[in-house]
Formats: C-alpha cells, sequence, structure tokens
C-alpha cells in the first residue's frame, strides 16, 4: 500500500510541477478524469489528447490523468455496473436483460454483434458519459485551487528567499 501511495504521490507532484498555466493543467486533468470513466479502452488516451487539444488544456495532465485514473481499474466493475444502470434507466429500459448472459464459450463470437453493442454497449457509453461529464468539472474546480495554491506557496517562498538574501 505505501508503494502506491508514494507512486500516486510522485504522479500528483508531476501534475503540480507541470509548467503552464493553472487553467490549462486543471483543464487538462479535467479531459482526463472525464475520459477515464469510458469503457473504451485502448483508446482512452487519444480521446484524452483530442479532449485537452479541444478544449485548450494541458496535453499531458490529460494523457498523466486518464492513465493515473486506471488504479481503478480493481473498482471498474461496479462503475461500469453503475453506469451501465443508468445508461438503461435513461434509455427508459426499467428491468433490461443483459444479451451478455447469453454469451458462453461455444458462441463467445457473438459478443462482437452489433445486436449485444446496442443492448449492453450503448448504455454503458451512456452511463459513462454522465459519469464522465459530472466528474469532469469537479475535477476542474479542485486542481485549479490546488493548483493556485501550489503556486501561492512557491512565490512566498521565492519572496522569502529573495528578502532573506538581501539581508
Amino acid at each position: 500500500m505505501k508503494k502506491i501511495r508514494n507512486w500516486l504521490k510522485g504522479e500528483i507532484t508531476k501534475l503540480v510541477e507541470l509548467p503552464d498555466r493553472p487553467h490549462s493543467v486543471a483543464m487538462g486533468t479535467a479531459c482526463g478524469i472525464g475520459i477515464g470513466f469510458t469503457p473504451l479502452y485502448g483508446v482512452k488516451t487519444l480521446l484524452a489528447l483530442g479532449a485537452a487539444f479541444l478544449f485548450r488544456g494541458n496535453r499531458l495532465a490529460a494523457v498523466l490523468v486518464v492513465n493515473l485514473h486506471d488504479i481503478l481499474l480493481p473498482f471498474m466493475p461496479i462503475v461500469f455496473y453503475g453506469q451501465y444502470k443508468l445508461g438503461n434507466l435513461m434509455m427508459g429500459r426499467f428491468h433490461h436483460q443483459s444479451e451478455m448472459v447469453k454469451v458462453t464459450w461455444a458462441n463467445w463470437h457473438e459478443i462482437f454483434s452489433w445486436t449485444i453493442f446496442f443492448n449492453d454497449g450503448l448504455p454503458l457509453l451512456l452511463g459513462s458519459l454522465v459519469f464522465g461529464l459530472v466528474s469532469a468539472p469537479i475535477a476542474y474546480f479542485v486542481t485549479l485551487r490546488v493548483l493556485q495554491k501550489a503556486q501561492a506557496r512557491r512565490a512566498a517562498r521565492k519572496r522569502a528567499q529573495e528578502h532573506h538574501a538581501e539581508g
């Protein structure tokens, strides 16, 4: 657990020390968090880069955070279940039976069918978009505040050092 905490602290330090405006880093962070909730493994990094470019956020922050988001991987089945249920509710399907339940080793190739995508993938994607759209602004404002405080501390340290050097 200590290794994970130290690694996480190092990643957050990288984020705080990015040489860019707090708004830009916070926007990149928001893009990474928002995209990180989607089930689109394999393209999340590219999507985060594209979102950061579109919203003029720091691209490195977006990549760091979308990959940092993967520490939630052990909990993602629970998150995906919530997203799936939310997506079904949004589609007006209150008691929907998943098509995935019918997939077995004998017919595993059916997982790639359009029927399964529209029945199971679409609600998951819709739910993940809601999770991302809710979490991204929260991530933006929290990150912006943290970066502004860190910037103020650095400026105060620098003034103190200059004052100490003069006296």
